[in-house]
């Protein structure tokens, strides 16, 4: 019998830093999937905030890809993580730490141990669908909001319509398409079918204002739109203030005025099979349908032919005879207490779950989050920022499993978004790994020379996913890629003798003590730890003496009084004299984050200089 391994992300509603990354976390875990699953009879599942990804591999169709050996290897060194679940498997640890990456003595780069040969380009889509016909009746995308699922099937014949669709409207080759909408469904056929045709995808966060979105419509010189009915009016003002002709805006459900219907235009496509597109309606976990007025008799006879004894429509509109009304349904509830009576999703159980620092730490003061429903964690994948040891072990405890494994893995936007990795079988504390297949790493100095395992520098990467340059920005793109393809993260760090990489900080957010430079993330670490502190932030600002000292922001543990002159203490015995907290504590409600989770910490520094040089 196939094993099925389940990656998810949990779902914690009162962050909303965190949406913006789980794409990007989502590119690190389905690396690993496609290191895990090359030789495996598995099925592996991928959970997002409102998505799940399904994805099916199969023993008798093996992924095909160079470097397929060390991908069967880490297949089998999980395989052995996944014992204590139940799940087969004999193998054993087969590689030490210093197996997996080497440093070239002369010109000190860092590489994967494997030898990796490029295949031939291939368009996403046809990757995706090599070996469809082995799994096109699974499901492949599950929303979790709504319980609608969609095969495989569905998905290829949704997008190749929405493809044909745009093919007939005149949009050719390399045109520009913009999706502003929340993780839902539609989201990937539109990106799947902008891609068939041809297409670029320039996916805009619809939390942006109007301002915003214009900025990027002319800086991605934008075609068209996909959007949604919430966001619609905020995208219409946006284009009126850009400087960009956009005529089609697709809306998924009702389009206003000036607005084109999104599944209309899918129906309009040509069809690449004979399913219907009502979405999957008979899965075990649906229960309720929410519809509109429009679609009520597609739904109510799709349930009728289902098998499921599905009672509650809930219709946007004028509910016609058996339907509900949804704003009717609305109005007789309440908000008072309802997030605390809320359930944790928690089908399917996690196995892999994909996080960021924050999420970590919001996972832990959530009551709703306990050992039972993170039973089932047995890796956990870091990125966005350093995760604090103590923050990691808390969570241990939470969950009453010490032998679940993190590691943590390192990207950028200019990275596509993954560069560096851990071996799930040869963790180091602290480290985000070493290169992925194909990517080279340097460690860069002051004098741009390479420097030698243990110095502090500037991280460089060079490999096929690093961009070819910011759009429309010689200088920024001069002053981050250089002549031979290295790309300057501004990240300092370090290597050990073994190749594994430590991202320590930003080289803007060193703080500069008497010309010794103090790294924030290092006390925000030492922070973290304190038994009564859950999050933290370190800046640097002005004295007269020292140039800069560090000065704290601490948020405290639910219902914990932390005393600032205590927490100076405390890290003055932890650390040397330049990083002590001279430029004092203060404690906040919260630390300001970016959509990533990463600490704004010129943010904070703005506000301080604000409050004590500008009156």
């Amino acid at each position: 019998m196939a094993a099925s391994l389940v990656l998810m992300m949990a779902p914690v509603p009162t962050i909303r830093h965190i949406a913006a990354v789980l794409s990007s976390l989502g590119m690190i875990v389905l690396s690993l999937t496609s290191n895990i699953a090359a030789s495996s009879n598995m099925t592996v599942t991928f959970c997002t905030i409102g998505i799940v990804f399904v994805i099916h591999v199969r023993a008798d169709k093996p992924v095909e890809v160079e470097g397929q050996e060390q991908q069967k290897e880490l297949a089998r060194n999980v395989g052995s993580c996944l014992k204590n679940s139940g799940m087969n498997s004999s193998q054993k640890i087969r590689r030490s730490h210093g197996q997996y990456f080497r440093i070239d003595p002369i010109s000190k780069r860092i590489t994967n141990v494997d030898d990796f040969t490029f295949p031939a380009p291939v368009a996403l889509y046809q990757y995706l669908w090599k070996y469809y016909e082995n799994f096109k009746d699974e499901k492949a995308i599950i929303s979790a909001e709504t319980g609608i699922t969609y095969t495989h099937r569905q998905l290829r014949q949704h997008s190749l319509k929405f493809a044909s669709a745009l093919m007939d409207r005149g949009y050719k080759k390399k045109f520009v398409a913009a999706s502003i909408m929340g993780n839902r469904p539609e989201f990937y056929i539109a990106f799947l079918g902008i891609t068939i045709a041809g297409g670029i995808s320039a996916p805009i966060p619809r939390q942006y204002n109007p301002d915003e979105i214009a900025f990027h419509l002319n800086l991605g010189e934008v075609d068209f739109v996909v959007t949604e009915q919430g966001t619609f009016s905020k995208v219409f003002e946006a284009i009126r203030h850009s400087n960009r002709k956009i005529e089609d805006i697709f809306v998924v459900g009702d389009p206003p005025s000036g607005g084109i219907s999104f599944w209309e235009t899918v129906d309009s496509g040509t069809d690449a099979g004979t399913l219907e597109r009502a979405p999957v309606v008979d899965d075990p976990k649906v229960d309720f349908v929410v519809t509109e007025q429009g679609t009520f008799s597609k739904v109510f006879e799709a349930i009728r032919h289902s098998n499921r004894k599905i009672e509650d429509i809930f219709v946007v509109g004028d509910p016609p005879s058996g339907g509900i009304s949804f704003w009717e349904t609305v109005d007789s509830g309440t908000d008072a207490g309802t997030l605390e009576r809320a359930p944790v999703v928690d089908d399917p159980k996690p196995h892999i779950l994909p996080v960021v620092p924050a999420l970590v730490h919001y996972m832990i003061i959530d009551p709703r989050i306990t050992k039972e429903t993170m039973s089932h964690v047995i890796i956990v994948v870091s990125g966005a920022a350093p995760l604090p040891r103590a923050t990691a072990k808390r969570f241990q405890k939470m969950c009453d499993n010490d032998n679940m494994i993190f590691f943590e893995a390192y990207g950028l936007s200019e990275t596509s978004p993954v560069a560096l990795c851990q071996p799930p079988d040869a963790v180091k504390w602290g480290s985000c790994g070493g290169p992925l297949l194909g990517t080279e790493a340097l460690i860069m100095g002051e004098n741009y020379e390479p420097l030698p395992p243990n110095e502090r520098g500037e991280l460089c990467i060079r490999g096929p996913q690093v961009m070819l340059g910011y759009k429309d920005n010689f200088e920024a793109t001069r002053d981050t890629l250089d002549n031979q393809g290295w790309l300057y993260t501004g990240d300092v760090a370090y290597c050990d003798d073994d190749g594994y990489i430590y991202v320590v900080d930003r080289t803007k957010e060193l703080i500069k003590f008497k010309g010794i430079q103090v790294a924030p993330a290092e006390l925000e670490a030492l922070l973290t730890a304190h038994p009564l502190i859950a999050e933290a932030a370190v800046i640097g600002i002005p004295d007269k003496v020292a140039g800069e000292v560090p000065r704290a922001y601490v948020v405290p543990r639910p219902n914990a009084r932390v005393n600032p002159i205590e927490v100076q203490k405390f890290v003055a015995h932890l650390v040397s004299n330049p990083k002590r907290l001279r430029g004092g504590v203060e404690v906040v409600d919260e630390i300001p984050r970016n959509l990533a989770g990463k600490i704004l910490r010129r943010d904070l520094k703005a506000d301080y200089m604000k409050r004590h040089y500008q009156g």
